[in-house]
């Protein structure tokens, strides 16, 4: 009978809906994957992940183009000039002040290109402009610039282009191993959601249960009072337990109806959609290597390009602040071709030949020490860096540690608090029965009706947990725990641009 009572008892608990709740409309059911892929596709925190990474994306794609040439048109058609100038006169040798109107139209393009090599810079440009002068003495006449090739060099610079090579493509795989950390992070938040929202209807339907007991029971009490089979602290004991029942239902299906608007709002759903969960019956049966789990998280972990971005990035202040205290001798120069005359076909007769050839030198004289201290805090930031990433190395590799061996023993935790609810079940049908015929008394009844829904809520923690610790373990190491292959091989950006401008 016992096995009987078990088998019927246990599954209705846990893989039935909750009749009671699913009365709204547009009622929905979903066991724990549905809602994964959900809350990893569909759910607002996913699109901000995903324009997160494109903003990432379109930032590195700008550093890639940094080596090509930019190539710009500027072009102003009109400008007329009205305006009041003192000029000499030489035949009354004197100052007088004149009306100058003037008409100017002028187009040139521009090419640049910066060395990334050497952090230098190469340009070519060409312009032509028209000057009109209106007044006493019009005027008319063309300005062909027509190429002006040049360059301009730092020799001891600082050089940009040097380490940004270095660190944009670790911020770009940064991004990257930040995103699917993320979507795992969206997993465990919806793991919270699922159960905290799986525990509220089982509470819910455990509170229905009981105070339907509650009430038969005090009904019952009544009855046998009336033939003095019970006193009347008994019943009053019944008649209390009755009333704590109505209390808990109703605080039951407040907390119920919060746990559902929270899963509906994270989801993207109507806030009033009655969704019915599915519990996941079994878990897998995982024992994780922990050199395994170590060597993936201290490879793909994000944790450990940001040791490597922040000493990349100190070197850089280093080595920037080191430049700055040497002398800075800058080496430029130019070749063209120029011709201005009064009409536009002259410009090209003869173009008269422009060179330009400079070296400036700056050589700090006296600063007080300001280059020095700032390349000495420079270093001592270094310094600092280094110990951090050390100490950041060493705890994160404890937390793994300590993350796979909960994780290890979570599995039999799950089984262990599985079996204890069978129990704690049959125990409380056992005690109903003896209750009704009179050879047990209502302390004890309560006590079993507690235990029940203790082990019951157990249960659905230790399964909340080993879910946790497991998409916690995929996030640190980004990771599939199940195929050992990394989220990173599966990842496809195209893909990810696509889902957004649909």
């Amino acid at each position: 009978m016992y096995r009987f009572i078990k088998l019927i008892y246990i599954p209705a608990m846990f893989l039935t809906t909750i009749a009671g709740y699913a009365q709204l409309k547009d009622s929905l059911t979903l066991d724990l994957n549905q809602v994964l892929e959900i809350s990893a596709t569909k759910s607002l925190e996913s699109f901000k992940n995903k324009n997160t990474l494109l903003t990432r994306y379109w930032e590195y794609e700008n550093y890639k183009i940094e080596g090509l040439p930019v190539i710009g048109i500027n072009f102003e058609p009109l400008s007329y000039n009205n305006y009041t100038q003192e000029v000499y006169n030489y035949e009354q040798n004197r100052y007088e002040f004149r009306n100058q109107q003037t008409l100017n139209s002028n187009a040139g393009l521009n090419i640049q290109k910066n060395i990334l090599a050497t952090g230098g810079r190469l340009y070519l440009n060409s312009s032509v402009n028209r000057l009109e002068t209106y007044g006493d003495n019009p005027s008319l006449s063309f300005n062909n610039n027509l190429f002006n090739i040049g360059f301009e060099q730092g020799l001891f610079n600082f050089n940009p282009y040097k380490w940004d090579k270095k660190i944009e493509p670790l911020q770009y795989e940064k991004a990257k191993k930040e995103y699917l950390e993320s979507q795992q992070q969206l997993h465990v938040n919806a793991i919270s959601y699922f159960f905290d929202l799986a525990n509220a209807q089982l509470s819910y339907n455990m509170a229905q249960d009981n105070f339907s007991n509650a009430d038969k029971l005090y009904k019952l009490g009544q009855k046998r009072f009336e033939i003095a089979t019970i006193n009347k602290e008994a019943l009053l004991d019944l008649e209390l337990n009755l009333l704590d029942s109505e209390v808990s239902l109703k605080r039951a299906q407040s907390r119920l109806k919060s746990a559902q608007y929270k899963l509906n709002s994270f989801l993207g759903f109507d806030t009033s959609r009655a969704i019915e969960l599915k519990i996941p019956e079994e878990v897998p049966k995982l024992q994780l290597s922990e050199e395994f789990i170590l060597d993936q998280a201290m490879t793909n972990n994000t944790q450990m390009l940001d040791i490597r971005l922040r000493e990349l990035q100190s070197l850089k202040e280093v080595n920037r602040t080191a430049a700055e205290r040497k002398f800075n001798p800058k080496f430029s120069g130019s070749v063209g071709l120029n011709k201005t005359s009064d009409t536009w076909p002259d410009t090209y007769q003869d173009p008269l030949n422009q060179q330009r050839v400079s070296l400036s030198i700056e050589i700090p004289l006296v600063d007080w020490g300001r280059r020095k201290r700032n390349n000495m805090r420079a270093e001592r930031n270094l310094e600092i860096t280094r110990i951090e990433n050390e100490q950041t190395a060493i705890d994160f590799e404890q937390e793994v540690q300590l993350l796979v061996t909960d994780f290890n023993i979570q599995g039999k935790l799950v089984e262990n608090a599985r079996k204890a609810s069978e129990v704690a079940a049959t125990t409380h049908v056992i005690i109903m029965q003896r209750f009704m015929f009179g050879t047990v008394d209502i302390v004890r009844l309560n006590s079993v009706v507690r235990n029940k829904d203790n082990a019951r809520n157990s249960y659905l923690q230790s399964l909340k947990q080993y879910w946790t610790n497991y998409y916690m373990l995929q996030m640190v190491t980004l990771t599939d725990l199940q195929t050992g292959i990394r989220l990173s091989d599966s990842f496809n950006l195209k893909a990810l641009i696509d889902s957004i401008n649909q």
